[in-house]
């Protein structure tokens, strides 16, 4: 099994434009500073709206994302801002790209974290070479 800690391609859609990036998996720091917002993404996830609540729950996380994107995100391109690349600050300090940044921060969070199949192998006991000459 081979683990991808690097730099990844993703592509997604934004405004209908293709948009493409690198984007590489959360550290521990980046998952300690996420974690309090998970909800948010349930919340997403169900489709749950109670308006202006859901609206700043999300525009919280959008402003999360900042910090979370200065280390896990580069190459962004598809569009620009005032005939500019995007700067991570401008992504996520206009409204206008909340979405957008929830759809990035959702990618960062599925490849930081195991599937089912690779948490399932990972939980057996060690074969240290020790431990077989003891048994």
């Amino acid at each position: 099994m081979d683990i991808i800690i690097g730099w990844q391609g993703y592509k997604t859609e934004f405004n209908g434009a293709e948009i493409v990036m690198q984007v590489r998996p959360l550290t521990r720091q980046g998952f300690l500073l996420l974690s309090p917002h998970m909800g948010t993404f349930q919340a997403i996830a169900d489709d749950v709206s109670d308006g202006f609540a859901a609206q700043s729950k999300v525009l919280e996380l959008q402003g999360v994302c900042q910090e979370l994107f200065k280390t896990h995100l580069r190459n962004l391109d598809g569009f620009t801002i005032n005939g500019k690349p995007p700067t991570v600050e401008e992504l996520t300090d206009e409204s206008v790209f909340a979405t957008l940044c929830i759809d990035i921060v959702g990618k960062l969070f599925s490849i930081s974290v195991l599937d089912k199949d690779q948490a399932k192998n990972s939980g057996g006991q060690s074969t240290n070479q020790n431990d077989m000459e003891a048994a």
